[in-house]
């Protein structure tokens, strides 16, 4: 991407200024270039994206690739997967592992002149709503099972006591 100038005239010691665009920053070369002789002196500034930090997959979620819409590999237990040498624009995409729903934060991550943009995503378990009582029988719930047992006088014709 070329730099942009700002240059005030062009006779003997005159100077032209160039700067990166925006989300570029230098890579070599000179940001002022002197008229001395009738010559430039320095070299050509060259600008290149600018990329930002990796970014790790955040708990009970994976990385998936914007462009394609495919997973990346994940690990969903250490979280080490991550969106690696992104630059200016680019988007890292994440979303809640099976059995997770979005509780808060951004699914789109945007780099944007080296920094990401947007909140980190918080994933929570999706819980069961709770099950009915069955009939002639009494039961208890807690976020992972429900237990249930026939009352005095009925016994066990069908079905699971856990659930």
């Amino acid at each position: 991407v070329p730099p942009q100038r700002q240059c005030n005239l062009r006779k003997d010691g005159d100077y032209c200024e160039f700067t990166c665009q925006e989300g570029y920053i230098r890579e070599s070369g000179n940001a002022y270039r002197l008229c001395v002789r009738g010559r430039w002196v320095g070299e050509d500034l060259s600008c290149v994206s600018q990329p930002c930090s990796q970014l790790h997959a955040p708990k009970n979620a994976l990385i998936v690739d914007g462009a394609r819409g495919e997973e990346a590999s994940h690990n969903l237990i250490t979280s080490q997967v991550t969106c690696d040498k992104k630059v200016h624009g680019e988007e890292c995409v994440h979303q809640c592992a099976l059995g997770y729903i979005r509780a808060s934060g951004d699914s789109r991550r945007l780099c944007r002149e080296g920094a990401w943009e947007g909140a980190t995503l918080v994933c929570e378990r999706k819980l069961c709503r709770p099950l009915p009582t069955p009939k002639n029988a009494i039961g208890s719930c807690n976020e992972h099972v429900c237990e249930h047992a026939c009352v005095g006088g009925y016994g066990q014709v069908a079905g699971s006591r856990n659930r």
